[in-house]
C-alpha cells in the first residue's frame, strides 16, 4: 500500500497517457503512423545511444580531473541506466542512484557529488539559453511577440547559468568563509575550471544538435516540412520545457510540449505528438535493453532496492 502511495503519479500519469495516445490513434489522420520503417527506427535508436555517449564524455573529463577512477565503458553504463530509472521514477530518481553508485564504487564524497551535479546542470541551462538566443529568433510564428518572450527567457536562463558558475568563484577572493567552502569544503575549484566549463558546453551542444537529428529524421518520416533551424530551434524550447519533472519521466510532458509547439508554428498537432510517441518509444527500447543489461552488471537493483525501502519505512 505504501508503495502504490509513493508512486500514484506514475500510475495515474500512465493511465491517462495510455488513454490519450488510444484516443489519438483512433482518429489519426496521421501518415505512417500505423506502422514504422525499421530504418527511421534504427536510425532513432542510433542517435540515442550518440545523445547519451556525448553527454558521457564531459563527465568523464571532469571525474579525471577529480581522480576518479572510472571507465569511459563504465560511465557510459551508469549513464544508461540512470536515465533510463529518470523515465520511471518521480524527481529524477536516476540522479540519486548514480550518486549512490559514485560513492559506493569510487569513493566519491556527496558534497563532491553535489557540486559536480550542479556543475552540469548550470552548464546545461547556460547552454540552452545560448542555443535559443543562435536559434528562436529563425522559428516561424504567427507575429513577433512569442519570439521576443522566447529570447527574453533564453537571456535570462543563459545569464542565470553564468551566474551561478562564477558568482561563488568571484565571492571566494573576497570572503575568507566562502574562500574555505570553495577551496577546502569540496572539490568545486577543480569542478569549475574553465577547461571543464568549455568542454562540457561543446559535447552539450553536440547532444542537443544529436536530439535535434531525432526529431528532424522523423519529421521527415511524417511529411512534416521543417528545416533544420526549426527543428533545431524546437528542440531546445522543448528541452527547456522538459527541465522541470512535473511527472515521472514527464509522460505526457513532451508529447504535448510538441504538439502544442507544432499547432503555433501553423502544423497539425498530431504530427508532433506521434513523432514524440515514436521518440520515447526507441528510448525506453534503447535505455531499457541496455539499462537492464547494466544493472545486472553494476548490481544496481538491490542498491536502489535498499534505498527505496529506508525511504518507504522512514515515510
Amino acid at each position: 500500500m505504501k508503495l502504490l502511495k509513493k508512486y500514484y503519479k506514475n500510475i495515474i500519469s500512465l493511465i491517462v497517457f495510455i488513454a490519450g495516445l488510444s484516443y489519438l490513434f483512433y482518429n489519426s489522420d496521421v501518415h505512417h503512423v500505423t506502422g514504422l520503417d525499421w530504418r527511421v527506427g534504427a536510425g532513432v535508436i542510433l542517435l540515442h545511444g550518440l545523445f547519451y555517449f556525448l553527454l558521457t564524455i564531459p563527465q568523464l573529463y571532469i571525474l579525471r580531473n577529480l581522480d576518479t577512477k572510472i571507465g569511459l565503458g563504465q560511465l557510459f553504463s551508469i549513464t544508461i541506466v540512470t536515465n533510463f530509472l529518470n523515465l520511471l521514477l518521480p524527481a529524477r530518481g536516476g540522479i540519486l542512484l548514480r550518486g549512490i553508485i559514485f560513492n559506493k564504487n569510487y569513493g566519491m564524497k556527496k558534497r563532491d557529488y553535489a557540486a559536480f551535479s550542479l556543475f552540469m546542470s548550470l552548464v546545461g541551462l547556460f547552454v540552452m539559453g545560448a542555443m535559443g538566443l543562435i536559434f528562436f529568433p529563425l522559428m516561424d510564428w504567427d507575429g513577433d511577440k512569442p519570439i521576443y518572450l522566447m529570447m527574453g527567457g533564453a537571456t535570462l536562463l543563459m545569464l542565470f547559468g553564468f551566474y551561478g558558475l562564477y558568482s561563488t568563484k568571484a565571492l571566494a577572493k573576497w570572503n575568507k568563509k566562502i574562500g574555505e567552502l570553495y577551496h577546502q569544503k569540496t572539490n568545486w575549484s577543480k569542478i569549475n575550471k574553465k577547461s571543464n566549463f568549455i568542454v562540457t558546453s561543446l559535447f552539450y551542444s553536440g547532444s542537443l544538435f544529436s536530439y535535434a537529428a531525432r526529431i528532424y529524421l522523423l519529421s521527415i518520416y511524417f511529411y512534416l516540412e521543417l528545416d533544420l533551424f526549426d527543428v533545431t530551434a524546437l528542440t531546445v524550447l522543448l528541452l527547456l520545457i522538459n527541465t522541470v519533472p512535473v511527472l515521472p519521466g514527464n509522460i505526457g510532458i513532451k508529447e504535448a510540449s510538441l504538439s502544442g509547439i507544432l499547432s503555433l508554428m501553423g502544423y497539425n498537432p498530431q504530427i508532433g505528438f506521434f513523432i514524440a510517441i515514436v521518440d520515447r518509444v526507441m528510448q525506453l527500447v534503447f535505455l531499457g535493453v541496455l539499462g537492464a543489461i547494466f544493472s545486472f552488471k553494476w548490481n544496481i537493483w538491490s542498491e536502489w532496492g535498499k534505498t527505496n525501502k529506508d525511504t518507504l519505512e522512514e515515510n
